[in-house]
Order: structure tokens, then C-alpha cells, then sequence
């Protein structure tokens, strides 16, 4: 926790960050990854760094963990890589996301994931078979966008989310 940490480039050596490692870096606008050992980003790892705007997950991390980024209100753009097979709980809730891509591989969206009012946009692949029905919760001008006949097509319609095939 650091009230005056801007900017941190994370080495391709480190293999863990904490559970909270940065809790409450208010004013952390930029982070760097340089390589790809992480395999998860934890739960509230990030959590009301408000002023992130853009970060991009490295490639080889499989979980993004329970409100890793809840609270980044400034946060707009997030990059997933392929290797992202979990979305855990609140992990972008309260973010400024506009539009978001699901990696292929992804294979559920969990309770409040995206729970932005900002959010217009989420490209779903086939590869999901679960989307929690809390997802979208206060997306109120979501569309999704997902191969036809897919699961996120039958979610869209059964929650009446407006629906774009690809």
C-alpha cells in the first residue's frame, strides 16, 4: 500500500504478487509487466488503484482473481491474454470499462464481474460455457457480442441483453 506510487514495472522473475499487493495505490496510473511468469492475478490485487487506465495481462496468467480490480474507476482498457481461462467475482466491478474481449478459452464469467455503468461492449468466444446471471449487473447499455448459437447468445436473450452474433 502506497499513497504516492505512480508507476511500477514488474520483472519477469517475479512469479507471485500478493493478495492485495497493491491495495489502495491510489494514485498508481501505470503498470508494466516484463515477461510472463505470473499465472494469476490474485484477489484485490489492484483493488481502488483509481487512477489505472489501461493495463495489459501478460501472457501465461490463467485467473483473474476475486475484485483484482474492483475500485479502478479510471480503468477503461484491459488486455487478457489467450491464457485466461477464469474471471473470478467483482474482478472489474466499478471500473470505467467501455469494451472488453473475453479470450478464447475463457471458460466462465462469474457473480459481478462487470458491474460497470460504463460498459457497452463484451466479445464472448464459444469457448464459455457459464455466465454467472449477476455478470452484467448494472451494465445497463451492454451489448453482447458472441458467436451465434453459443452460450452467451442463449444468456443474452434469456436476460434480455441485447444480443450481436459474429
Amino acid at each position: 500500500q502506497s499513497s504516492s506510487l505512480t508507476s511500477i514495472e514488474i520483472p519477469a522473475s517475479v512469479k507471485e504478487l500478493g493478495e492485495s499487493a497493491f491495495l489502495y495505490c491510489f494514485y498508481l496510473k501505470t503498470v508494466t509487466f516484463k515477461g510472463t511468469a505470473l499465472k494469476e492475478i490474485k484477489g484485490r490485487t489492484f483493488f481502488d488503484a483509481w487512477a489505472l487506465e489501461t493495463i495489459t495481462i501478460p501472457d501465461g496468467v490463467t485467473t483473474i482473481g476475486e475484485s483484482a480490480f474492483e475500485g479502478c474507476t479510471s480503468l477503461k482498457t484491459v488486455s487478457l491474454p489467450n491464457s485466461v481461462t477464469e474471471i473470478q467475482k467483482h474482478a472489474f466491478i466499478n471500473c470505467a470499462l467501455e469494451k472488453l474481449v473475453i479470450p478464447d478459452g475463457t471458460t466462465s464469467i462469474e457473480e459481478d464481474v462487470f458491474a460497470c455503468d460504463n460498459l457497452e461492449t463484451v466479445y464472448i468466444p464459444a469457448s464459455v460455457t457459464y455466465i454467472n446471471k449477476y455478470a452484467f449487473k448494472y451494465c445497463l447499455n451492454v451489448t453482447i457480442v458472441a458467436p451465434a448459437g453459443s452460450y452467451a447468445e442463449t444468456f443474452a436473450k434469456t436476460n434480455k441483453i441485447p444480443f450481436q452474433a459474429l
